[in-house]
């Protein structure tokens, strides 16, 4: 029987054998992604520009996950919105923010925004969108290698902390209020 240190050994050399990319790869496949999610974003906006065309969060660039923000214009109230509930636009219902809606409406740019930059010859990789999932974001696989990169959709609203949360602690210097009047 193998002892737990010959495991990790077999473990480690497996990783390193098999699994782990050279970083060198990693920077290659971080220009794809990114120059082909910053078309998609870029369309995406103009079809919808609450959608920010740029990320408001990148991950580490050996991951593909991006945090789309969506900008609902709604600082220091209730999230209720006073959008109409209808259209192909529509993330809401009864005017509140419903996150399936908002999810599929995302979905729908991205797919919309790959068939154009395909069609226009604008993007030379194979990119391929995912059925929706679990997941709160919309999952596009790029090229070869079969890339997986997350865009998640975020919702921009600033609302005030209520004193039932009893958070952040009472006296605490948090946010600053410099950043908090932004």
């Amino acid at each position: 029987m193998a002892t737990k240190w010959e495991l990790n050994r077999k473990f480690q050399t497996f990783y390193h054998d098999y699994v782990k990319m050279d970083k060198e790869e990693t920077k290659i496949n971080s220009r794809v992604v990114r120059n082909i999610v910053m078309k998609i974003l870029e369309y995406v906006n103009r079809l919808d520009p609450k959608f920010k065309k740029y990320p408001q969060k990148v991950s580490n660039a050996d991951e593909f996950d991006f945090s789309i923000l969506y900008d609902t214009g709604i600082v220091h109230k209730e999230i209720h919105t006073k959008t109409q509930d209808k259209g192909p636009k529509s993330v809401t219902e009864n005017g509140f923010l419903v996150p399936l809606k908002f999810k599929r409406h995302l979905e729908k740019l991205v797919r919309d925004a790959f068939e154009y930059l395909t069609n226009n010859f604008l993007i030379d990789q194979k990119v391929e969108v995912e059925d929706l999932s679990d997941s709160p974001a919309v999952t596009i696989i790029i090229g070869t290698d079969d890339l997986s990169v997350d865009l998640a959709p975020m919702v921009n609203v600033r609302l005030p902390f209520k004193d039932e949360f009893d958070w952040p602690q009472h006296g605490a210097q948090w946010p600053a209020q410099e950043k908090f009047n932004n």
